[in-house]
């Protein structure tokens, strides 16, 4: 779409060549004929002025004022094709579609887990049985008019749960993750933010020898490294492990969601720190920090079905970080762990990361949570995570 600007001076011009047109002999009978060529010049350059194709100096003063909007990447609601009240009884065809809120040059349609759509009933939230499955086209369902809705998302391998905001569209974003809405037209179009969720990639880093350390076996000691790469020995080469003998030890893993304009975290992710100690605790508490802020050991306050999972219980410590794990930005979780009195540790260090998000648990109720309430602990994600190699 062309955008017209007019400013009083591109008026003016114009009004003057339509002026030198009409009555050209004003300035003269013997050259009318140029002076009506003239006319037509001053016009084309006020048109060319109007339609953005040159600039004409606004000297007259008073702000150029946009007839249409140029819209380029800006992001432009859907607009229904029926805004028909809804009949007694009668029914809605409703909609969503997500977008990338982390892109910043374009509308990028992003797909979410499967939606979950309940129903308001009696002052209570019934499962309809009806689900959403495309968030991207996007995807319909028929609901009922004049009933309040709410559409729950949950995580898949490569899909997220919690949207960001709602965009467009008579909807509410609640605190737990939920989209409320009650139809009253034959068509509604809901249209909301999300962050496209990627896989997340380490560095590691020595802060006591202020050096990276190299990835088992990987030619390189500042390359990000997945999740079966992320196995960090000494800065000196990618064969030998840390010695940390009775020195204190001070890495940090940074981290970095791997791909542009995505987050790895979901609600939350847990921090599960396993430093293979036996009964005589060879290492003081850790000290842990994430961006400079320290982290306390949650164990205690985890949801029932994180407390029994294996990445879990094998851990001696666990934390919990709310903040987005971005692409193109340095996230550092750092470690100082000092032996204890006479202690050599060395044993390897295991950091496993657990992502939370919303799945649909038991009796067909939507939980949060980094694991399932199924009967094998299943993790809502697929775990990250890194190992320090200890000698």
């Amino acid at each position: 779409m062309v955008g017209l600007a007019f400013s009083l001076t591109t008026i003016v011009v114009l009004l003057i060549g339509a002026l030198l047109i009409w009555k050209p002999k004003l300035l003269g009978k013997k050259r009318w004929h140029a002076v009506k060529t003239l006319g037509f010049v001053v016009l084309i350059v006020g048109g060319l002025g109007v339609f953005g194709v040159i600039s004409i100096p606004n000297i007259l003063g008073g702000a150029a004022q946009p007839v249409t909007v140029t819209p380029g990447n800006n992001y432009v609601p859907y607009q229904p094709t029926t805004t028909t009240t809804c009949p007694s009884g009668g029914t809605s065809t409703v909609s969503f579609k997500a977008y990338n809120v982390l892109n910043a040059t374009a509308d990028e349609a992003v797909t979410m887990g499967t939606g979950y759509i309940y129903a308001q009933s009696g002052g209570a939230w019934i499962d309809t049985g009806k689900t959403l499955s495309d968030t991207s086209t996007p995807g319909n369902v028929t609901l009922n008019c004049g009933v309040p809705y709410k559409v729950y998302f949950v995580a898949t391998a490569a899909a997220r749960s919690f949207p960001v905001s709602v965009r467009s569209g008579a909807a509410v974003l609640d605190s737990d993750g939920a989209i409320t809405f009650t139809p009253t037209t034959a068509e509604v179009r809901i249209e909301f933010n999300a962050n496209k969720r990627d896989v997340l990639y380490f560095k590691a880093r020595d802060m006591t020898q202020d050096a990276w350390m190299y990835a088992y076996n990987q030619d390189s000691a500042s390359r990000w490294q997945p999740t079966g790469n992320a196995s960090f020995g000494s800065n000196a080469d990618n064969q030998t492990q840390v010695a940390v003998s009775t020195a204190k030890f001070e890495p940090c893993l940074y981290l970095e969601s791997y791909n542009v304009s995505t987050d790895w975290v979901d609600k939350y992710m847990l921090v599960a720190l396993e430093l293979n100690d036996d009964s005589a605790r060879k290492w003081d508490a850790p000290v842990v920090t994430f961006n400079g802020n320290m982290l306390t050991n949650v164990k205690g306050s985890l949801t029932p079905e994180e407390l029994i999972s294996s990445s879990i219980t094998s851990a001696e410590d666990v934390y919990k970080i709310t903040s987005p794990i971005l692409s193109n930005s340095d996230n550092k979780l750092c470690f100082v762990l000092t032996p204890k009195s006479g202690q050599d540790p060395s044993a390897d260090i295991n950091v496993t990361i657990l992502n939370a998000g919303n799945y649909r648990g038991l009796g067909s109720t939507i939980k949060v949570g980094a694991v399932k309430d199924d009967t094998s602990s299943t993790v809502v994600y697929t775990a990250s995570g890194a190992n320090f190699l200890v000698s």
